[in-house]
């Protein structure tokens, strides 16, 4: 690989790019922080596998903002630990964002045939009672609900099982039936025999050439500097470290950093307001199937999306519940509670998206980053408030606990939009193919890309632009003009 192509990031926007350029032959090496994570390495069969550590480096205080950052560094990134929700944007936010609707949901439904996506190609997961009854109740009042798409296989593919339904994605799926680029798009990536991975590896500096090309990046690997010559380089860093990288590239040809005044701006995340249930006692193995599985698209254009899920407010298993209601509730006896509780109790959730406007900013010398919530973010809130309490009332189970706008964790996997697209380079970016604007060979391919209207979970969209930004780095290589 005398002059390959650099990926920066193994998450679910960096392998798919990978892979779309290794697919048109022209070699990749990718550039991950983190190390290879073996899936047989969660500790969901063990009886005190919520106490133990994730199998991957979190590395949660190394940014700061509201609150503690949750993140991934591993090869797979985030879609280690996300809970495969498969959601993507409607189609007037694609045309909002400026994109071709045909040529984005053709690429979409060639993903998500790839990948197996459960409730597009192959069956959905089952609702247990718990979930029926919610998913009746909104039927009942009229709105849009559905199962949820996800990257969570209901039938066996590629050699990889059918989900068992434990739901304990987030701790790594022991069985390895929950999808993620480490696992999907790796392998096929690797059969082409043109993917070079340098696993404990930091990028560290983009090295210009001439005011618009980049000729080679700096890494540090096993404690020392190495430089890696480069035909282009596709960025999948992830929000924050992407724009940290570009900023941080100061030198003769770049004094300020690489990219126009745009990068670092206009940072987005998803707000989550959520309740807890209990349901009748003729209600039972909530605590059964997919870790999200229903989801509402009524209010989506008022930016709201409703979903159901015990993962949504942090119950991932017994301990996690046990500890959330000693925190609210207690004291009690824990123990008889949970005996009879347990398998009855639910969450309904509202996600909505804030954030997006020029003061919402990274702090890139104090690695911090901060949001100024606008009036209209604060009457949505009370307007999701009031959706939840009415899909609550009209399901008749308890209500046990309602939580505020805030996670105890942002994170990091939702954070997107400081390196937003658009064809106007005075208020993005990126162009539509993930190109930073004025320079001749750097791409973006993760979530800094977005603009507002996706509200939640990326991860599909960012493969499906990913695979689409790798082809356009091919496109280039090959002296064509990307699309």
């Amino acid at each position: 690989m005398e002059k390959p192509v650099v990926v920066i990031g193994s998450g679910a926007g960096g392998l798919p790019s990978a892979t779309a350029i290794v697919e048109q032959g022209y070699d990749v090496v990718l550039i991950e922080r983190g190390a290879a994570v073996s899936h047989s390495s969660s500790k969901i069969n063990q009886y005190n596998f919520e106490v133990s550590p994730l199998p991957w480096p979190t590395h949660e205080h190394e940014w700061s903002g509201e609150n503690q950052l949750q993140r991934v560094i591993a090869l797979g990134g985030s879609t280690l630990r996300y809970q495969a929700v498969a959601h993507l944007p409607s189609q007037a936010t694609v045309q909002k964002w400026g994109l071709d609707t045909k040529t984005f949901y053709k690429t979409a439904y060639e993903v998500k045939s790839f990948l197996a996506i459960s409730g597009h190609n192959t069956p959905h997961h089952p609702l247990n009672r718990f979930s029926q009854h919610l998913f009746n109740t909104a039927q009942k009042l009229g709105w849009e609900v559905s199962p949820t798409q996800a990257a969570i296989l209901s039938k066996p593919h590629s050699s990889r099982p059918a989900c068992n339904h434990c739901g304990m994605c987030v701790f790594g799926c022991l069985p390895n039936d929950k999808t993620t680029t480490a696992n999907s798009w790796l392998p096929r990536a690797n059969k082409t025999g043109r993917l070079k991975i340098l696993t404990d590896s930091k990028a560290i500096k983009l090295n210009l050439g001439n005011k618009s090309t980049c000729e080679s990046v700096d890494i540090e690997r096993q404690n020392r500097k190495e430089r890696i010559p480069a035909q282009a380089i596709v960025l999948s860093a992830g929000a924050l470290e992407t724009p940290y990288l570009l900023k941080k590239s100061q030198q003769t040809l770049a004094p300020n950093g690489i990219g126009n005044k745009n990068i670092g701006r206009h940072l987005i995340e998803t707000n989550i307001q959520s309740q807890i249930l209990l349901g009748n006692n003729d209600i039972e193995n909530a605590h059964a199937g997919i870790p999200i599985d229903l989801v509402v698209k009524q209010f989506e254009k008022e930016g709201v999306l409703l979903y159901q899920g015990r993962n949504l407010a942090g119950i991932v298993g017994p301990v996690s519940l046990a500890k959330y209601y000693a925190l609210h509730e207690g004291p009690e006896n824990i123990r008889r509670w949970m005996q009879s509780h347990y398998k009855r109790v639910g969450v309904i959730a509202a996600m909505m998206e804030v954030g997006g406007s020029r003061y919402d900013q990274i702090d890139f010398n104090k690695k911090s980053f901060s949001f100024n919530k606008t009036e209209r973010e604060k009457q949505n809130e009370a307007f999701v408030s009031s959706l939840l309490k009415r899909w609550q009332k009209a399901s008749g189970f308890k209500s046990l606990w309602q939580e505020s706008f805030r996670y105890s964790q942002n994170s990091g996997a939702m954070l997107r939009g400081s390196c937003r697209m658009g064809k106007d380079p005075n208020k993005s970016a990126v162009n539509l193919s993930g190109k930073l604007h004025d320079y001749n060979n750097i791409f973006v391919s993760d979530a800094s890309i977005l603009n507002p209207g996706l509200i939640a979970h990326p991860s599909l969209t960012l493969q499906i632009l990913g695979f689409s930004i790798g082809q356009s780095v091919a496109k280039l290589l090959k002296g064509q003009k990307p699309t």
